[in-house]
């Protein structure tokens, strides 16, 4: 959007145009996400007149001074919009019509002893359109109000979202400044200086091997049935993509923008090796260490078949009872999970948001899975382009981009909406951060079939949401495995069939040690 009133000076009460020129004011509204066809608005000029100052905080036009417009920019010229607030007015000069006649206009003006300066009316985007050169291949950013939500807000500074995957490549040059940085670490000291339990654990923990490199892993191309090539390599990817779609740098002149232009990423690495896998014990203490360091938000772009495990349910449960909101992906094997469900998604824990992938056209991704009662929101999930290491130097990755298509990249769209809905409102908890975010979606007919918000994520009606005062006393206790957990009633969203649903019941479960398997990761 064009700004013409950025002056600061004291504002002037008293002008006067010899030419009694009419005033008649248009204004055309420009969505941030558009680009106009030019840089200036055709034939526009704006005009600030000089000032004198009486005192120091006050001034006044110098009584008598006038401008004759129509002897400098010809008869068709015409006052379109006063400016009062800076003393200024925005003149139509359709007679001024190459850049030579406006230049030798834009000089007699200035030399006005009346006018402090003349110059093109030069259209001005809200700073929340990155300046990112891929950014017109990010589609989604438009289907999700991406645009729209950053005139209002664009950064969830001090928010930390630790991303459960892969490991991220912590020097890409899209991720600079976004990588999580523990500052009670000495970094390379060889000790425990926070006492949590990690040495030298900068930037968050590889819980694959047990040590504080939790960057991209250069391995083994995978093959079908875990086996690996013979001589192949590559960097691990999933986990720097889903880095890059919550949080990649904006306005850097590279790449991409994520959904939070500044949020702070924790690394743990639970996924890896030639089938992208992972084993219950490292996801647990992963989810511990992201709840006991800090961290708001927690993305699982991972998921398993089978029975569900009543440890990582605790411990998902620990975690929103903590503050932490904890957003997984639905799966990728285009089945229903009400009736084979899928883990982490699919435990029924107020607090946890599963996450299925829509397309384009917004149906839901052939890929996707889905479920009326077991998942809760639809975000895109094809053809994402976000941030991956390349290249074949085993010490140091690329900075590279790749779109990928899988729930696990829908996932991260909505950890960012959270991440910039909790810095809006740092009031709201988890429970109260789904009820807003399911209430906040675009209701799409295709997806009432599907999930249970019946719509996909809208980010700018979600910041609107999350604004919201949250009302007092409608806080209530609720039992779950055992455990006391604080709830806000999710009351009034409505569900296929007509269906109110207050909360998820615990269900049964049992014990599980089983493979986690990052699902359609490459």
């Amino acid at each position: 959007m064009y700004n013409s009133t950025t002056s600061t000076h004291p504002t002037f009460r008293h002008w006067s145009i010899a030419a009694c020129l009419a005033i008649t004011a248009t204004v055309m509204p420009v969505e941030a996400q558009d680009r106009l066809p030019y840089n200036a608005v055709p034939g526009e000029i704006v005009i600030g007149m000089k000032r004198t100052s009486t005192s120091g905080e006050t001034a006044q036009w110098s009584p008598g001074r006038t401008v004759n417009l129509l002897s400098l920019l010809g008869d068709d010229a015409r006052v379109v919009r006063e400016i009062s607030a800076v003393d200024g007015i925005v003149v139509s000069a359709p007679s001024l019509r190459t850049e030579a006649e406006i230049n030798d206009a834009l000089g007699r003006l200035s030399a006005s002893e009346n006018i402090y300066a003349a110059e093109r009316n030069h259209v001005y985007y809200a700073s929340a359109q990155p300046a990112d050169p891929m950014l017109d291949k990010m589609w989604f950013l438009n289907k999700v109000s991406a645009f729209k939500a950053w005139d209002k807000r664009s950064k969830s500074p001090g928010i930390i979202v630790a991303v459960l995957d892969t490991g991220i490549q912590l020097d890409h040059a899209d991720l600079k400044g976004r990588i999580w940085t523990n500052i009670k670490e000495i970094p390379g000291n060889g000790k425990d200086d926070d006492g949590n339990g990690y040495i030298d654990d900068i930037h968050g923990w590889n819980f694959q091997e047990n040590n504080n490199k939790p960057g991209a892993a250069y391995r083994a191309l995978g093959l079908r049935g875990c086996k690996i090539h013979p001589t192949k390599r590559i960097y691990e990817s999933h986990g720097t993509h889903v880095a890059g779609t919550i949080g990649a740098v904006a306005n850097n002149n590279v790449g991409i923008a994520g959904i939070s232009h500044d949020v702070q990423i924790m690394a743990l690495r639970i996924l890896g090796k030639p089938c992208a896998a992972g084993t219950l014990d490292g996801i647990l203490e992963a989810v511990a260490y992201a709840t006991k360091n800090g961290a708001k938000v927690l993305n699982m772009s991972f998921v398993r078949h089978g029975s569900p495990s009543k440890l990582m349910r605790r411990e998902i449960e620990e975690a929103i009872i903590a503050g932490v909101s904890v957003v997984a992906a639905a799966g990728n094997d285009a089945t229903n999970n009400d009736q084979r469900q899928k883990y982490p998604s699919g435990y029924r824990i107020d607090g946890l948001i599963s996450v299925a992938a829509t397309g384009p056209k917004d149906t839901l991704a052939k890929f996707s899975n889905y479920g009326r009662r077991t998942v809760d929101i639809a975000a895109p999930g094809h053809e994402i382009l976000s941030t991956v290491p390349k290249g074949n130097n085993p010490s140091k990755p690329i900075s590279g981009y790749a779109s990928k298509s899988g729930t696990s990249m829908a996932t991260p769209i909505v950890t960012g909406a959270i991440a910039l809905m909790r810095a809006e409102n740092p009031a709201l908890d988890p429970v109260e951060i789904e009820k807003r975010l399911m209430r906040a979606i675009d209701p799409l007919t295709h997806l009432k079939l599907w999930v249970r918000a019946g719509g996909r994520l809208n980010l700018a009606k979600s910041l609107r949401e999350a604004a919201k005062p949250v009302k007092k006393g409608n806080t209530k206790r609720t039992q779950t495995s055992g455990k006391e957990m604080t709830q806000r009633a999710i009351g009034g969203i409505r569900i296929d069939g007509g269906a109110k649903h207050t909360h998820r019941p615990a269900g049964q479960q049992i014990p599980d040690s089983g493979n986690i398997s990052g699902k359609s990761l490459y």
